[in-house]
């Protein structure tokens, strides 16, 4: 799934190819936007709850013929009827690529907070067939995700709408209305918005999704300022907005570097971060003509990825820096490894490290 918001993070994602559709789909989804690759689908409602849990109302649910079963903190057990169709009616008179959710239960625990990473296992089934695709509770305790706690008005499909209102713990259930499978491709793609998408609810992807824990995260680098007299006077000047939001001014004769170029601006005293932590960063990323590329402070959204999956320039620049730093990164195309068609011989980041939050 992709949730589309403002910012693409176009040249800070590599494609890592070593990465599953599924994963991939699970990871971008937690990260900022949903982008489903694979042939999934399903729907869900009825259920029953292990005792603690505070339920839902069960008669504002929209999707029927799965049964979920809770199970303390451990997987749901899912049924599914095999020939079940999701109520396409429910999302709109065309089949456009919402989704449809329901809560199960809103959780015992703490109230998710703005500003809070929510943590999340989940498993995904594919329709038609019922059949488990992924399960992170099978994978391990790292395999869980994290969703920032930022509301993103231009994604339609923006989870955190539902997550406001919701405890530690608490149960969702998430159809996505998929692609009619082609002779080409036997993949459903609910991040398709054309006239292939299935408009009779047979090919769709289910979520079952569980709040399992909050990770608090700063919303701004909060690090000591790095003397003027250790700053490089050739690199652009960053001014920071009173919420945080960087701006910089290019000198004239600033060049794009022939490697990567590392400032540190601010010095957390969090933990340093390692190229296997998957972490929440705030960034603006600009050309050298100064013109702004992308900035998370646009949305008001942190991102959340693994450092394993961000170009060199990224790698080089932030591995073993602290949480609460902020880094400028000047990095010259040639290091570029998703951004080929940039306009420009190099692009200037100010970064925030925000924190850690799948290396529990």
């Amino acid at each position: 799934m992709r949730f589309s918001g403002s910012t693409n993070f176009k040249f800070v994602r590599a494609c890592a190819g070593t990465i599953s559709g599924v994963k991939r789909f699970v990871t971008t989804f937690v990260v900022a936007s949903l982008c489903f690759v694979s042939v999934l689908g399903v729907a869900l409602t009825g259920c029953s709850f292990g005792k603690g849990s505070s339920v839902a109302d069960e008669s504002a649910r929209k999707l029927k013929g799965i049964t979920v079963t809770q199970n303390a903190n451990k997987e749901p057990e899912v049924s599914i009827e095999q020939d079940y169709k999701i109520p396409v009616d429910l999302a709109t008179d065309k089949v456009t690529g919402l989704n449809i959710v329901d809560v199960i239960s809103a959780g015992d625990g703490d109230a998710l907070k703005d500003g809070e990473n929510a943590r999340l296992d989940y498993a995904i089934y594919a329709m038609p067939g019922a059949q488990k695709q992924y399960s992170s509770w099978s994978e391990g305790t790292n395999a869980a995700r994290s969703f920032p706690m930022y509301p993103n008005n231009d994604d339609p499909n923006d989870l955190y709408k539902v997550l406001k209102n919701l405890k530690v713990g608490a149960v969702l259930l998430q159809a996505i209305p998929g692609q009619m499978p082609t002779d080409a491709s036997a993949s459903a793609r609910p991040d398709v918005q054309d006239d292939t998408l299935d408009k009779s609810g047979a090919h769709y992807t289910v979520m079952v999704l569980r709040v399992s824990s909050v990770i608090d995260i700063k919303k701004r680098a909060d690090g000591k300022d790095v003397p003027e007299s250790a700053l490089n006077k050739n690199l652009p000047k960053v001014k920071l907005a009173s919420n945080g939001a960087p701006s910089i001014e290019i000198p004239t004769d600033f060049a794009a570097p022939g490697d990567s170029i590392v400032q540190p601006l601010k010095i957390g005293d969090g933990p340093k971060i390692k190229q296997t932590d998957t972490v929440s960063f705030a960034y603006t990323a600009w050309k050298m003509d100064g013109s702004k590329y992308e900035s998370t402070w646009d949305s008001g959204r942190a991102v959340t990825f693994s450092l394993s999956v961000v170009n060199e320039g990224w790698k080089k620049g932030l591995n073993d820096a602290t949480v609460g730093s902020q880094i400028m990164l000047v990095v010259p195309k040639s290091m570029n490894d998703t951004g080929a068609g940039v306009d420009s011989k190099a692009i200037i980041f100010v970064i925030d490290i925000l924190g850690i939050v799948d290396n529990f």
